[in-house]
């Protein structure tokens, strides 16, 4: 079976190896924004890609508060040196770590 997408040939053998990549790319993608521990999240995770409010970020949707601890991630990355080195550029006097915007 083929289909024709946009003047071009595309088979069914060339969609299903589009979406094998796709997913790939998105499996990477997710072990790069967990830091490999995505293992510790249970169901799904939820996000907003609309949401712009500076700030926001799939780790504060309310959608995910059952499915993993919310502190999980920051855990990890003051855990681990080479995280906190790139993400954390300092601590304010109450212990608060600073995050590295730039």
């Amino acid at each position: 079976m083929e289909f024709i997408w946009h003047g071009s040939f595309i088979t069914v053998h060339m969609f299903w190896n589009l979406v094998q990549e796709l997913m790939h790319s998105v499996y990477e993608q997710f072990e790069k924004i967990t830091f490999g521990e995505w293992r510790q999240i249970r169901g799904y995770v939820a996000d907003d890609l609309m949401n712009t409010t500076p700030g926001y970020g799939f780790v504060s949707n309310f959608r995910n508060d059952r499915h993993y601890n919310r502190r999980y991630l920051m855990d990890v990355i003051m855990d681990k040196p080479h995280l906190r080195d790139e993400f954390i550029t300092a601590l304010a006097p109450d212990r608060v770590p600073l995050f590295n915007l730039g």
